[in-house]
């Protein structure tokens, strides 16, 4: 049964790599109250439904309780954003999987920044370009490829695999997520939204916010505000010492990307060409392993502390505003078997050693809280510093990756189900 699986990937895999071409080609952009999604989904519903899979198109906030669930974020417009869930039916027993990627994607920015077209799915030198190709529809594809394999290999699972697309995973989104574990409980979830051909059952919490302050005056230059917005930047500073210390204590993440990215600032604005000269904001990314209500309490003293300082100046601090949800905290005491089950499948695959580590702000967070069972990340994309990694120009995914994890989806599923087989 495995050589038949993993004939059949290599077998197809021109025909996985097409259809992760074909999703980069659907502009799919996430604008945080809004997002393209739609057209992907529908997309991807009827090429489930071509190759033979039961498939739904639905709407999170459809689910009935969904706008009042604890987990829900408010503003996402997921009325309009719908989900995808292909099933892969097993024989009525045994754990259900869940293998989830998100559809939506970051803004493809200036095309002029791009070697290749930004939503051109191109294919060259062994790999896929186009925005979202790492971040994440490559998981989509090979979560779908590697039921395909199994089934056409004659394999049925004694509980139901469920292959999820979802939607507005970006800019801290969440409500996607939050809606396949609602409608499509499993005991086990793989989220494809993780980087360096890694299983990552860790992950931190936090946040991306922003920070704003003004005056009710009217002024002739912004020098005012902008002696407030360095204030505004130097205590976010120190607040971020703190977050790189805390990681650093953590023996997952310390020496990671993740440590060193702990803090981030994002942008800040302050005037406009001789206009807005009465106003300055910056925006901010932060990641800890502290519960929600302890951070909450250190976000609360570095507010007081700007309002004290730039109230001196004459200036209103405006506060602190999440923009994404806050992300909580996985550390677990212990790594789950299962995700040391596809390290192992993983491995073998890929011909080269995979680690356990540590993901930085994912929907993981909101399938771990809500999913109900055991839940890790993996994935291929570089780092976010990095040339063709996720959000930079010429995002890609390497072929030999992208086909190293579809066979490892179809390997774990058939060890957990066929008992040897």
């Amino acid at each position: 049964m495995k050589e038949k699986v993993l004939s059949f990937l290599d077998e197809h895999k021109d025909e996985m790599f097409e259809l992760l071409s074909d999703l980069l080609k659907i502009d799919t952009q996430n604008y945080i109250s809004y997002g393209n999604e739609e057209a992907g989904q529908r997309f991807f519903a009827e090429y489930c439904k071509q190759k033979g899979f039961e498939a739904e198109l639905y709407y999170p906030d459809d689910i009935p309780g969904f706008t009042e669930h604890a987990g829900y974020l408010a503003g996402r417009g997921t009325d309009k954003r719908p989900n995808v869930t292909a099933v892969f039916a097993g024989k009525g027993g045994g754990k259900k999987i869940t293998l989830a990627a998100h559809m939506d994607t970051m803004p493809v920015g200036s095309e002029d920044d791009w070697s290749v077209p930004g939503l051109g799915g191109v294919m060259k030198d062994n790999r896929i370009y186009g925005r979202g190709s790492s971040d994440d529809k490559f998981g989509v594809a090979a979560s779908l490829f590697a039921a395909m394999a199994l089934r056409e290999s004659g394999f049925t699972p004694e509980g139901d695999v469920y292959i999820t697309s979802y939607c507005d995973e970006e800019m801290g989104g969440g409500n996607g997520a939050l809606a396949t574990c609602l409608k499509y409980p499993s005991d086990i979830y793989i989220n494809l939204d993780g980087g360096g051909m890694q299983v990552l059952p860790y992950g931190v919490g936090g946040l991306s916010g922003m920070a704003s302050l003004h005056t009710d005056e009217t002024l002739s230059s912004c020098s005012r505000v902008f002696e407030g917005l360095k204030i505004m930047v130097d205590e976010f500073e120190k607040f971020g010492e703190e977050r790189f210390r805390e990681l650093g204590n953590h023996p997952v993440f310390a020496g990671t990307q993740n440590h060193k990215d702990a803090y981030r600032l994002l942008g800040t604005t302050c005037g406009d060409k001789g206009l807005d000269l009465n106003s300055a904001k910056m925006s901010f990314t932060y990641y800890t392993l502290k519960p929600q209500e302890e951070i909450e309490k250190e976000v609360k003293a570095l507010a007081d502390r700007i309002s004290e300082k730039v109230s001196a100046l004459g200036l209103i601090f405006d506060g602190i505003q999440p923009v994404s949800r806050f992300f909580h905290p996985i550390c677990p005491d212990t790594v789950p078997e299962e995700a040391i089950c596809f390290q192992n499948k993983l491995q073998e695959t890929f011909k080269k050693p995979v680690s356990l580590a540590g993901g930085c702000l994912s929907d993981l967070s909101v399938i771990h809280k809500y999913g109900g069972g055991i839940s890790f990340n993996t994935g291929l994309y570089k780092g976010f510093n990095e040339y063709g990694g996720p959000h930079q120009v010429d995002e890609y995914v390497d072929c030999d990756e992208f086909l190293a994890i579809a066979k490892a989806l179809a390997l774990y599923v058939l060890e957990l189900n066929s008992k040897g087989e």
